[in-house]
């Protein structure tokens, strides 16, 4: 139990560490956090002191407090390279006479941000495998994976990977994963932050 009260603590130290970051005056995601934690410390400091007893040793309650406080600094360590994948209806909008070409992401029609680009590859491969949507203008790619890296609270790497043609259920791949430029991007950047999770960190999925 000394083992698997760490290991609880390590996961739970990272929630905690994603609410200080992104989501502080959630007191209610707060509590389902600091239960387990307070758990697996107790769970931690009995185990701890059963082990010293059996080898007639002295407990020392300095090596849990300090045992503790290390995992919660690696909770927080965590977050200095957070990688993480999001889905997002995306639709790209070409203009024949313009080199550059928007493209907007969006989870739901009030959570939107948008970038510009001229890349060739890019633009061929939408052209290839995007959804012609007679109802609205531009190429629609539903399911857009995009690979984001946040270090704590900044964005420091966004790249699209590919996404899902939803008439004929093929999933795109781009060969090389596709670069946004993070000082191009327009609107909510908070939809690009990791999505808060009691399990594994999971993708944010839109809308539909």
């Amino acid at each position: 139990m000394f083992f698997v009260s760490i290991g609880w603590l390590l996961r739970y130290f990272e929630h905690a560490s994603f609410l200080t970051l992104y989501d502080n005056q959630n007191i209610g995601r707060w509590v389902i956090v600091a239960i387990p934690i307070l758990l697996s410390t107790i769970i931690l400091t009995f185990t701890y002191k059963a082990r010293q007893d059996i080898q007639e040793k002295p407990f020392n309650p300095k090596f849990p407090t300090l045992l503790v406080l290390a995992i919660a600094s690696i909770g927080l360590l965590s977050f200095v390279r957070k990688p993480h994948t999001n889905e997002f209806n995306c639709w790209y909008y070409f203009d024949n006479d313009k080199k550059d070409y928007k493209i907007s992401f969006a989870i739901t029609p009030d959570h939107i941000f948008e970038t510009t680009t001229d890349s060739k590859e890019l633009k061929e491969f939408v052209l290839k495998y995007g959804i012609r949507d007679e109802f609205r203008p531009g190429i629609y790619c539903p399911e857009t994976k995009v690979w984001v890296v946040t270090r704590f609270k900044k964005i420091i790497a966004v790249k699209i990977l590919g996404f899902r043609n939803s008439t004929t259920d093929y999933k795109a791949t781009l060969d090389e994963p596709f670069e946004i430029d993070i000082d191009k991007i327009y609107g909510d950047k908070g939809i690009l932050q990791p999505d808060f999770t009691l399990g594994d960190w999971q993708k944010r999925k839109p809308n539909r």
